[in-house]
């Protein structure tokens, strides 16, 4: 989604945590044409934000940045165009979810996910495959964006969660943000400022 800054990290380390080297920085793991770092004022406030707080809590370790999508893509997803990168997060980790059937779905949905080779000619487009199996799983993934799940369809993200319950049992730990509303978040026109989604469709903040 979106991209850190090493600046804006490095500010940090100075004024809160000097006993972290300046230019720490997470190691790459770049899918599918992702970029990172960006300047300052590219960056996300998200990317940094969780950055600043993980590296406190368990420095020296490190991080591993698995970055989704080139910018392009990204700038779609930040402007409300795209939803969706967990298929080609999770088909990078695991080959086999790039050609995985389930509930009339094979492979990416074209209609929700990124296109690799990206057929469009702008600048900046990843050209090169679709990338499966090129990353080991960490032992815990921390993923900090949301998707309501009210608004993506139901047989997308039961395909996900077959892959999700996968890497669990193969002993990762995975967290997930459950969005500022709540789990039952959704954000479209009529609720800019969110929602959360109860029976038939009804907004229990109102």
């Amino acid at each position: 989604m979106d991209t850190y800054d090493q600046y804006d990290l490095d500010l940090y380390f100075h004024k809160y945590t000097p006993n972290i080297p300046m230019r720490t920085h997470p190691i790459p793991a770049f899918i599918d044409g992702a970029v990172a770092p960006t300047s300052p004022a590219n960056a996300g406030g998200e990317s940094i934000l969780d950055m600043t707080i993980i590296y406190p809590l368990i420095y020296p370790r490190t991080i591993t940045l698995f970055q989704t999508d080139g910018p392009i893509y990204t700038a779609d997803s930040l402007d409300g165009y795209l939803d969706c990168f967990f298929d080609t997060f999770l088909g990078a980790l695991d080959g086999s979810f790039c050609t995985y059937s389930a509930y009339g779905q094979t492979g990416n949905e074209n209609s929700l996910d990124p296109v690799y080779p990206d057929p469009s000619n702008q600048p900046g487009t990843h050209k090169g495959p679709l990338q499966c199996g090129v990353y080991k799983p960490t032992n815990v993934i921390s993923i900090s964006y949301l998707a309501g799940e009210a608004a993506l369809p139901v047989n997308y993200q039961r395909r996900q969660c077959n892959e999700f319950a996968q890497l669990a049992l193969q002993g990762v730990t995975i967290l997930f943000a459950s969005g500022d509303p709540g789990v039952a978040c959704f954000y479209d026109s009529d609720h800019p400022n969110g929602a959360c989604i109860g029976k038939d469709r009804k907004n229990l903040l109102s």
